[in-house]
């Protein structure tokens, strides 16, 4: 389901050029958080990433998994976080959240783990990262 349209910065091939790309988050689940994007770091896996050179990019991409942002919208389920909280994001936006690595808080051990960007949520929908002007993630 297609939530929010929102601009990023994308790279369209390997070139390592970004450009302007408008997409649509995905919709807002009931543990989700919809955040502006207020800063984004970059690194060097971004670059690796934009350029493919990982082999494993999928285009267009956008990048960036060092986020902060203010939330303006949460799920009905959400107890972590209220509109205008300052959060912020890592490299990992999804878990199965029953494996006994989430359940002892280990998600980056996960075999369904989802990164920021490059990967599919267990909806389906493709992941985007922080060059963008908005972001959907679960409140964990």
């Amino acid at each position: 389901m297609e939530g929010r349209k929102v601009t990023g910065w994308a790279a369209r091939d390997s070139s390592g050029v970004l450009s302007p790309y408008s997409y649509h988050l995905r919709k807002i689940g009931s543990e989700d958080v919809l955040f502006k994007v207020l800063y984004c770091g970059v690194d060097h896996t971004d670059l690796h990433q934009i350029r493919n050179e990982i082999h494993s990019t999928t285009y267009p991409l956008v990048p960036g998994h060092e986020v902060v942002g203010k939330v303006v919208e949460v799920g009905s389920e959400v107890k972590k976080f209220g509109v205008g909280d300052i959060v912020g994001v890592g490299c990992i936006v999804g878990s199965c959240g029953e494996c006994i690595c989430c359940k002892t808080n280990k998600e980056q051990y996960c075999t369904k783990m989802v990164f920021t960007y490059n990967a599919i949520y267990g909806d389906g929908s493709f992941t985007q990262g922080g060059f963008s002007s908005a972001m959907v993630v679960h409140q964990k």
